[in-house]
Parts: structure tokens; C-alpha cells; sequence
């Protein structure tokens, strides 16, 4: 078992009990506790687990069961996977798969009883009409975990999707929720305009046997300061092809679809292009999409209130990124006023490693890396907190599998372990002193 955090005991108690929505705050460790629940479920009724998530997210999830639950194999299931029969009930494994993939395979997935159900981003299922919901309702378990950190955004019924998922005898009409708890003016069945919750302490009561939520200042005692993790990105598709034909090529120059060569002179030229591959297919000319920027921009849209600072080394992919997500970006050449206006920026990582003061910003992602240590926690220290802050800086280092990200990884630690040797022997020469 993975040791779980106190607070963290909590919803790991209740969720083997009942049908739960864990919605605590990103970096509260959502995925470790479900996962830890649901092996314990799995073992006592000696049946299979099936996770849903986000297409984007399947990667990481396979890598955190792995993890965690070594002795039980892990069936992925993708929209072109052949399901031929349902699963057997009788034993115990992983099925993890995502929304699409449940759409086409939801009548085989329903014919099998399933120890428990985690459905991660759970508020993807708030449309009670979304094709994905109904077919997600029509799966049988003994138990169910929903994860969201955000399970309603402006209007409060939202929830109830997800609670009618959870305990559908307690919250069979959509309606008689919405009527008891929103508070709205004009016609249901017109145009009405939705003002919030009707009555808060009402609400809570009337949901809080489902759910648990806790913020990172409810646990902030119990928290580190900074929260590291390392997300794994598929390369799938073009992007993954792209990746091998510039890994592979004979000459020092590749040749892509479209019949362009792709110039490189030397080793490193071959490495950058690698980095580039992994990162941004475009910055090579072509019009492949990055499975890395696809990660993003979910996150973006599944954590609407999130601060956030993202990172890059190549100033053309900072520039677009920013362009998709309406946000502005510092990179060489240009200004910044006052950036602690905004609550969403992104940076190349050379431009924004000094002179920044973003210590507003609670979230950071990597989308690649820089081989210099240095002009890494130079970046990290954009938002260094001061000393009386108590909600942790998480950091999210993005990195493609099986690519040069995992070199830039392994030679990053290589001199952040130098560092931190440097440094232990410094505060024994001080208290020597």
C-alpha cells in the first residue's frame, strides 16, 4: 500500500464504505487515493476495476497503478481496441480507458460486474443528456469513486449528474434539484438566469454524505511547500511517427509527408529537433498537433480557477500556446507590465528565469526543459512564495515517453543531486563553524 497522507485517510475510509466524489483541490493527491480504494475493493471482492479518464491523462494513470498496485495487470482499452466478450467478474485486474473509448464499448463494459468504477475529471459527466453520461450510468459496480476538483462551475445542479451517478434512489430528479437549490429567476422551461446557490448551508447539508472537498489551506500543515510531478505524454499518431523518422534517419537529414527535408547538420541539431518533435510538431513545419499541448489545454479547460505559469524553451510555441488560451506571454524581445495582473501567463523559460515576480501563481508546467539546472530553478523561483504562504507551489514537468525528454530528466537530476551534495556540506561547514 502507499503510505497516504493523513488527510488523505479520510476519503480513502469513506470511499470503501459508499459511492463517493472526491473533490479536493488539485495536488491533494486525488489519483493515489482512489487507486488506493479501489485496490483494497478489488482485493476483498476479487473482481476488476475500471477507470475512466481523460483521453490525455490515460498515460499517467497507467504509470500511477503500476505504481502502486504491482501484483495486478492493467488491460488499456482504446477506441480501436476489439472487445469480443465481457470481462470475467471473477477476477482481479485493471481496465483503464477513456471517455471515447467508453462510447463505442459501453454495452460489453456493462455485462461485467466491476468491484469499482473511478471516473477521473467527473465533471465531465455533469451534461445528464451527454451521450458519455448516459453510457457511464449504464455500467454496473459495487462501488463508485467520481474525482473532480471541480465539480460545478456557475450553476449548482451541475453536481447532480454526478450525484445521480453516485446514489441514484436519493437524486432521481434533475429538476426537483435544481427548483430546492438554485437560485434563478425566469421560466425552467424558458430562458431563466442562474444567481448561484439558494441557500449554502442547506446545499452542503444536502450533499456532503457524497462528497468530500477539502482546499490545499484546509491542509496546509500537513502539505509540502512544493509539490513535484513528473507527467507521462504519449506520443501517439503522426506525432509519434514524426518523432522515429527524425530518431532514425540515416543521413543527418529527414525527409517528412509532405516530401521536405528536414535539415540536421549535426548531433545536437538532431537532439534540438528531437526536443522539438516532442514538444511542438510545428515548429517543424508541419501541421501535427502535440500531444503535450493537447494536455494543456484539457487542463486548462478542467481547472477553470487554477493560477497557472507555463514554461517552454522555443518562444514560437509560447507565442501560439498563448493565442489558443487568450493569455499573454514574455518572451525575448517583448514586455510584461505589471504581471501580477494576470493569473495565467506563459514564458520561455530563458526570458522569464530572472526578473519576474509571479509569486501569485500556485500552478507551473513544463512543457520541455532546459539542460541548464540553473535556468530550471531560476524559472521555479518566478513564483517563489514568501515565507508566510501556506498553499504549496506545484510544479508539473510534462515529458513525452520514450523521447530526449527522459535524457533532459535524467541529466537535470544529475546535477540537482551535485547541488544538493554542495549544499549539505556547506550547512555542515556552517554548523562546524
Amino acid at each position: 500500500m502507499k503510505t497516504l497522507r493523513t488527510y488523505q485517510e479520510l476519503p480513502y475510509r469513506r470511499a470503501f464504505e459508499q459511492n463517493l466524489l472526491i473533490a479536493d483541490d488539485r495536488g491533494l493527491g486525488k489519483t493515489v487515493t482512489s487507486i488506493e480504494t479501489a485496490k483494497r475493493i478489488m482485493h476483498e471482492r476479487q473482481a476488476p476495476v475500471l477507470v475512466i479518464v481523460p483521453k490525455t491523462l490515460k498515460t499517467q494513470w497507467q504509470e500511477e497503478i503500476r505504481d502502486q498496485d504491482a501484483s495486478n495487470p492493467i488491460v488499456p482499452i482504446d477506441t480501436g481496441f476489439v472487445l469480443l466478450q465481457p470481462f470475467n467478474s471473477k477476477k482481479a485486474f485493471w481496465v483503464l480507458t477513456h471517455y471515447e473509448a467508453v462510447l463505442k464499448h459501453w454495452q460489453k463494459l456493462s455485462k461485467t460486474m466491476w468491484a469499482c468504477i473511478i471516473v477521473d475529471e467527473a465533471h465531465r459527466i455533469k451534461n445528464r443528456k451527454a451521450q458519455r453520461s448516459v453510457a457511464i450510468k449504464k455500467i454496473k459496480a459495487y462501488r463508485k469513486i467520481a474525482l473532480t476538483g471541480t465539480p460545478y462551475d456557475r450553476n449548482p445542479a451541475d453536481i447532480w449528474s454526478i450525484l445521480n451517478w453516485l446514489a441514484p434512489d436519493m437524486f432521481r430528479s434533475y429538476w426537483d434539484f435544481f427548483k430546492a437549490h438554485v437560485n434563478y429567476e425566469g421560466q425552467l422551461d424558458g430562458a431563466h438566469t442562474i444567481h448561484g446557490v439558494q441557500d449554502g448551508a442547506k446545499f452542503g447539508r444536502v450533499i456532503a454524505p457524497y462528497v468530500v472537498r477539502r482546499s490545499k489551506q484546509d491542509v496546509a500543515p500537513l502539505l509540502p511547500k512544493k509539490i513535484e510531478q513528473h507527467i507521462s505524454i504519449e506520443l501517439t499518431g503522426k506525432q509519434a511517427d514524426l518523432y522515429k523518422r527524425i530518431r532514425e534517419a540515416a543521413e543527418t537529414d529527414a525527409t517528412l509527408d509532405d516530401g521536405s527535408t528536414l535539415t540536421m547538420p549535426n548531433v545536437l541539431a538532431r537532439i534540438l529537433r528531437l526536443q522539438q518533435a516532442a514538444v511542438d510538431p510545428r515548429l517543424l513545419g508541419t501541421d501535427v498537433n502535440g500531444a503535450k499541448i493537447d494536455w494543456l489545454l484539457e487542463y486548462v479547460d478542467d481547472n477553470p480557477s487554477d493560477t497557472l505559469l507555463v514554461f517552454t524553451r522555443f518562444r514560437d510555441t509560447a507565442i501560439r500556446v498563448a493565442n489558443m488560451l487568450g493569455i499573454p506571454y514574455y518572451v525575448g524581445g517583448s514586455t510584461l507590465e505589471n504581471p501580477a495582473q494576470y493569473p495565467r501567463m506563459i514564458a520561455t523559460i530563458d526570458a522569464a528565469k530572472e526578473g519576474l515576480n509571479l509569486g501569485h501563481i500556485w500552478n507551473t508546467v513544463f512543457l520541455d526543459c532546459q539542460w541548464s539546472s540553473i535556468a530550471m530553478a531560476q524559472a521555479v523561483d518566478r513564483t517563489e512564495r514568501d515565507l508566510s504562504a501556506t498553499e504549496p507551489h506545484i510544479i508539473m514537468y510534462l515529458e513525452a515517453v520514450d523521447t530526449v525528454d527522459c535524457l533532459v530528466r535524467q541529466a537535470l537530476a544529475g546535477k540537482w543531486e551535485t547541488i544538493d551534495l554542495v549544499n549539505a556540506w556547506l550547512k555542515k561547514a556552517h554548523q562546524e563553524a
